[in-house]
């Protein structure tokens, strides 16, 4: 890795975590913002700031945005990164199911309960008819709202972040072979998200531990996102992905009875073993093509 995509790499990492942190102070401190529409709005904003930094680094640099592979054409691999964490994140119910205290619920129990003292007694009602009326009929409709947000709404917010991680910074570190990459940006990703962790996101009762459990996801998610960027060659892949991944992953939470905060969901260690399972895929994928002329894994990430 050059001098000179090293020290690319390093002023974006440190622009986007100054002005990340800072605008979480912000409205931690100033604005005591602990929840509600106020904390989704900030973190809202926050998506966007590695963008925005990667922006004003294009433009910094008289580079145009089409350096950060924005435009895309389309091949299959963008279908494969709308739908890959739908399989995702039900591969984790049944690994989640398999820890002790938790257990598949197709009516959703854990879920329902929380909303039991927040609800007036009719409207609890009427949602317990509308869940256990119809559970699989709900499951679909779950499903397929959180595909819609996934190229739409969601992907808007997440090319925010992806036009900074699998844009800019992706870039930087491309000299470097795939798991290195995937390591490095991995790490990054996870530590920048420290200021909603510790608000909740994610591991609600565990802001310090929570950062850590939230670098080992990234890390686990970044060769999987990395693969997206390349075989799309686009970052409106990598958005795709990222916001179908926040649309679908309740799903993973919210169908599992007991267990534990740590544990449950895409986010937990459950998650952690499919993405263990799905990288090691990801390697097989890469010793098959290392009979390919075009594949060189001390070089470039081109597959």
């Amino acid at each position: 890795m050059s001098e000179f995509t090293m020290k690319k790499a390093k002023r974006f990492v440190l622009w986007t975590f100054i002005v990340s942190y800072l605008y979480a102070a912000v409205f931690y401190f100033i604005f005591n913002v602990e929840g509600g529409m106020m904390y989704l709005l900030m973190a809202s904003g926050y998506m966007w700031i590695p963008g925005i930094i990667a922006i004003i680094l294009y433009k910094k640099e008289k580079r145009r945005l089409r350096d950060a592979h924005i435009f895309i054409k389309f091949n299959r691999w963008f279908v494969f990164s709308w739908l890959v964490f739908v399989f995702i994140t039900f591969l984790v119910l049944p690994v989640n199911a398999l820890f002790p205290g938790a257990e598949f619920s197709i009516e959703m129990e854990s879920f329902i309960a929380q909303y039991q003292d927040l609800l007036p007694e009719e409207d609890f009602q009427t949602m317990m008819e509308q869940i256990t009326g119809s559970p699989w009929q709900l499951l679909a409709i779950t499903i397929v709202q959180g595909l819609f947000a996934g190229i739409t709404i969601n992907a808007f917010f997440a090319f925010g972040e992806e036009l900074g991680w699998r844009g800019y910074l992706y870039e930087a570190l491309e000299p470097l072979n795939f798991w290195k990459h995937a390591l490095i940006s991995g790490v990054i990703w996870g530590l920048w998200h420290a200021p909603l962790i510790m608000q909740g996101h994610n591991y609600p009762g565990y802001p310090i531990i929570g950062i850590f459990m939230m670098v080992i996801w990234c890390i686990l998610l970044s060769p999987l996102f990395i693969l997206i960027r390349m075989k799309t060659k686009s970052v409106i892949g990598a958005a795709i992905a990222h916001g179908t991944l926040n649309g679908t992953a309740a799903i993973s939470i919210i169908y599992i009875n007991g267990g534990h905060t740590l544990i449950n969901g895409i986010a937990g260690i459950s998650g952690w073993i499919v993405l263990l399972m799905v990288n090691g895929l990801i390697a097989l994928y890469f010793k098959k093509k290392e009979g390919d002329t075009t594949y060189d894994p001390q070089t470039r990430l081109s597959v």
